[in-house]
């Protein structure tokens, strides 16, 4: 089930103790392109939101949230302050994150009134239109001597990881006693072992995977850890072929600068959510916490990834989101994704 709302006032709309878990990816609080909903004081920050969250959880519930490298303690103190116990913060390895940050020469020069250009993006700086376009190049050259001495300089680090706060809802007595009573609280270690082995708070990417295994001298090299695709544009998509086809901008890029000076650009389709998520990440966070049969609240559902990974495992889904387009969207993702899933049993049965 998904609903079309604002969160905090439908989570005050749910009855107590009703959620078994939390699994949610919601705004990182770094005015994502500008958007309003990504805003410093967006609630994904708020202690009352994180409180309402609280309430509807059963004792021993777990909550799964992503966030940004840069802003995530935020997020944490007000999930800590609203009354959860933080248990963890795994580490998702990916990279797919593109470097967010500007040549100081290039800054340099466009400050003191030169023209700069950099690769295909020429262009004169503000009042210079008149002049000849000068010549296209790969790099901005330093024009001033400022320019040259700062050259190569940044302020940014290319993101590679995004943390996952693991919180858990208090509960009285022990966890034994928790377990049978709310069968909540534990972490299902044999469903989420890798090559046998205990999982770790560190996820990867098939990208990461491979770095890392070119560096490391030993045979295992990193098939203890837990790795997941980063998501094609068929996963992306399905389900949604018969939306209108819009643009996705990821990385960095605005509305006007698509292609943004760090920023990436994907290809038109039904699904245009500039930030979900792999469903098999999503499936492995699921399986770690939950069992078949209970009740999934992603308060942030964007374009249902989420959704998706619960419905595949059994578990029953309660989606929030505040964009009726994106509410469109992760309906036909889900449904699509089920209806695949079914078909595939049926083939194997009938075999």
């Amino acid at each position: 089930m998904i609903i079309n709302g604002e969160s905090l006032e439908q989570l005050k709309l749910m009855e107590e103790g009703s959620i078994d878990h939390i699994i949610t990816d919601p705004p990182y609080l770094i005015d994502f392109m500008g958007k309003k909903w990504d805003s410093e004081d967006n609630i994904a920050g708020s202690v009352e939101f994180w409180k309402e969250a609280l309430r509807v959880c059963k004792d021993g519930s777990y909550a799964l949230v992503f966030g940004h490298s840069r802003t995530h303690h935020r997020v944490m103190a007000a999930i800590e302050d609203a009354g959860w116990e933080i248990r963890d913060c795994l580490m998702w390895l990916q990279g797919q994150g593109f470097p967010k940050s500007h040549e100081l020469g290039a800054k340099i020069d466009k400050a003191l009134g030169h023209i700069g250009h950099r690769g295909k993006r020429v262009k004169h700086q503000h009042g210079h239109e008149h002049l000849e376009k000068p010549e296209a190049i790969g790099k901005h050259e330093p024009i001033s001597a400022e320019a040259k001495e700062w050259s190569g300089w940044g302020e940014n680090l290319k993101p590679a990881y995004e943390p996952i706060i693991m919180a858990r809802k208090p509960f009285k007595g022990s966890l034994t006693n928790n377990v049978l009573i709310n069968k909540t609280g534990a972490l299902n270690i044999d469903a989420c072992k890798v090559n046998e082995r205990h999982p770790a708070n560190v996820i990867l990417d098939e990208e990461t995977t491979e770095l890392l295994d070119q560096q490391d001298t030993k045979t295992d090299g990193v098939s203890r850890f837990f790795y997941c695709p980063k998501v094609s544009s068929k996963e992306r998509n399905f389900g949604c072929e018969e939306l209108p086809q819009r643009q996705t901008i990821g990385g960095g890029g605005t509305e006007t600068d698509i292609a943004g000076a760090y920023g990436s650009v994907k290809a038109k389709g039904g699904n245009h959510h500039p930030t979900l998520k792999p469903i098999e990440l999503m499936k492995y966070l699921v399986k770690l916490v939950s069992k078949e049969g209970q009740t999934i609240l992603d308060p942030f559902t964007g374009s249902g990834s989420t959704g998706i990974a619960v419905e595949l495992l059994n578990r029953n889904f309660i989606g929030v989101e505040l964009d009726p387009d994106y509410c469109e969207i992760a309906e036909k993702r889900i449904s699509a994704w089920k209806e695949k899933e079914n078909k595939t049993l049926d083939e194997h049965s009938e075999s």
